[in-house]
């Protein structure tokens, strides 16, 4: 999926609920996405550098590097949608994070080390806790604190989000679930 330009506090909301609906094996378009998205980063940069804007842009991939349904090569993706190197990329970086046991190690470093991205590495299993917020916000209002400005009062998250986010995560691997709210 591709996320609307703008800065991530406007669309992390979205971003997560898109992440957590992702089906763990569904078929995988992650050449031509990856070139969709360079597209719609180059058409921002053009419109920015007319009105004298001057902006990092970057991809963030989430992915094990197999492309399952797409038309486009890795190949046709690394020369004609990025560029053959990190001078052609016009300063578009691809940052990576390789996930599954099964990850296309040397595609992943590819797409980052030319585009002059970075890779991370996300394996299955390797994260042995996470933390799980079960509210947001804070119904006091302290005069040294910002969360209730920027949180609003305390918020309970719905169940079934709660266990959805749950069930993502244990089956990614997860051992503990620290289960988290705050007001304090």
């Amino acid at each position: 999926f591709l996320t609307p330009i703008s800065p991530v506090s406007d669309v992390v909301e979205e971003m997560k609920a898109q992440v957590l609906g992702l089906p763990a094996d569904g078929g995988t378009n992650l050449h031509g996405a990856v070139c969709r998205a360079a597209d719609v980063l180059r058409k921002a940069e053009a419109t920015d550098r007319a009105a004298g804007e001057n902006r990092l842009y970057g991809i963030v991939v989430l992915s094990d590097g197999r492309d399952t349904t797409g038309e486009v090569s890795a190949n046709q993706m690394m020369a004609t949608c990025l560029g053959a190197n990190s001078e052609a990329a016009d300063g578009l970086r691809v940052f990576v994070l390789a996930f599954g046991s099964d990850v296309d190690g040397p595609l992943m470093d590819r797409l980052a080390r030319e585009t002059g991205g970075m890779r991370f590495d996300a394996a299955a299993g390797s994260v042995g806790n996470a933390y799980l917020k079960i509210s947001e916000g804070c119904n006091h209002r302290c005069t040294f604190c910002i969360i209730p400005s920027l949180r609003g009062d305390l918020a309970s998250r719905p169940a079934g989000e709660v266990m959805r986010e749950a069930e993502v995560l244990v089956r990614a691997g997860v051992k503990e679930l620290l289960v988290i709210s705050q007001d304090t």
